[in-house]
């Protein structure tokens, strides 16, 4: 079996076609960590870590993807931004998620522990009568 050596829908060579797949899913990676969501810590280490063996295969700017961060979120902040009159160029709902969402910065949310040590019972003392 022979490797394919283009790409026949977008005439690509496989090399391209694979920089190019990396560079869209590591921007698709540094958008997704812009969003102000909670984050589960397993799930943030998962996305930071994908991001990281990404950055291995195609050599990334840093300052590059910090600057697409940084127009991303001020493009998110200001799609809530009242107009003259009052009202929100997005809708009103937005009010709503920005009091669900005070915080610019991503949650991580540890995950919940419950006790699951046994209690020891004693065996009850019988009353004398």
């Amino acid at each position: 079996m022979h490797d394919i050596e283009e790409d026949s829908d977008n005439g690509l060579s496989l090399e391209e076609y694979k920089v190019s797949t990396v560079q869209a899913s590591t921007i698709m990676l540094a958008e997704a960590l812009t969003l102000r969501q909670k984050w589960y810590a397993e799930i943030y280490n998962r996305a930071n870590n994908t991001f990281e063996t990404l950055s291995k295969f195609v050599p990334v700017d840093t300052n590059d993807i910090e600057a697409k961060m940084e127009i991303l979120q001020r493009e998110y902040n200001d799609k809530g931004v009242p107009d003259e009159a009052g009202h929100d160029v997005v809708g009103d709902s937005s009010r709503v998620v920005e009091d669900l969402a005070p915080s610019t910065q991503p949650k991580v949310e540890e995950c919940r522990r419950y006790k699951t040590r046994k209690k020891q019972y004693q065996p009850q003392r019988r009353q004398p009568m």
